[in-house]
Formats: structure tokens, C-alpha cells, sequence
């Protein structure tokens, strides 16, 4: 049995003034930086993967010889907890799935004069809450190693 457990403080970023629709292509906009450069911080994270093994050996005797055979089952859990661990944020809220636009004034008058105000937020919502910003979810792996 194994129980690997990491923790990391978070990792620095720049922190900006200014809303950008970071969702949007082909918007041609310039952040403004607020505070120091990388002077604001991502939250910490933390992760505990689990390992459980089982070895089986096996001797053969061939030819007055003999040969060890062993065989290893083992189970696999990556992030146990399921943690949504942060790994990138918006510069302008330091959310990792709202960059602060459809809450502006900008952001909200733009959206109302789209032909569907309400699909318009909608999907910007899901373009901006985006996976990559967190670890990876919950991993089970089932393997088996042959030693000859």
C-alpha cells in the first residue's frame, strides 16, 4: 500500500485592472496591470494518489534449472479526493471559470445586443470555464506486471 500526498503553495500571476473578453476571438484589447508584476497568487493545491499491490510468485524447474516467474497486480488511484485543484486563473477576477466580462458594463452591453442576449452568456459562460484551468479529475488504473 502507498500514499502519496503533495501539496504546492500557489504559483505567482499578474493580476490586471482592466476586463477582457478573454472568451472572444479576433477582440483586439491590452491589459492593464494592477499591483506588481507576478504579485498576486493562485490558491494552493493539494493531492493524495493511492497504490495497492499484490506479488505472486511462481518457480518453475526446468531442465534442473530454475526460473522465478512473479506476477504483480496492482490498483491505482490518481487524485483520491477528486480535488479541483487550480492551475490557472483570469488575470482580471483570479477565477479559474469567470474572466469577469459578462458582469461588466462592457460585457453586459455587448451581450444585449446580440440576436439572443441569453445564448450569448450562455455560451460565453461555457467557453470561459474551461478544463484545462484544473488538474486532472479522479484517475483509476487496474494493471498487471509480469517479472521473468
Amino acid at each position: 500500500l502507498n500514499i502519496l500526498m503533495s501539496a504546492g503553495s500557489g504559483t505567482p500571476y499578474s493580476k490586471q485592472s482592466n476586463v477582457l473578453a478573454q472568451a472572444q476571438f479576433g477582440v483586439n484589447t491590452r491589459d492593464v496591470l494592477e499591483g506588481s508584476v507576478n504579485g498576486a497568487r493562485k490558491p494552493w493545491t493539494f493531492r493524495t494518489d493511492l497504490r495497492v499491490d499484490k506479488q505472486f510468485s511462481i518457480a518453475k524447474n526446468c531442465d534442473n534449472q530454475s526460473r522465478a516467474l512473479s506476477i504483480n497486480f496492482y490498483a491505482q488511484i490518481e487524485n483520491l479526493l477528486n480535488a479541483d485543484n487550480i492551475v490557472s486563473v483570469y488575470r482580471y477576477t483570479g477565477n479559474p471559470d469567470d474572466d469577469g466580462y459578462l458582469s461588466s458594463a462592457e460585457g453586459q452591453q455587448y451581450a444585449s445586443q446580440q440576436v439572443n442576449p441569453a445564448s450569448f452568456s450562455d455560451q460565453y459562460a461555457l467557453k470561459v470555464n474551461n478544463p484545462d484551468n484544473y488538474t486532472r479529475p479522479r484517475i483509476f488504473k487496474l494493471g498487471m506486471q509480469i517479472n521473468f
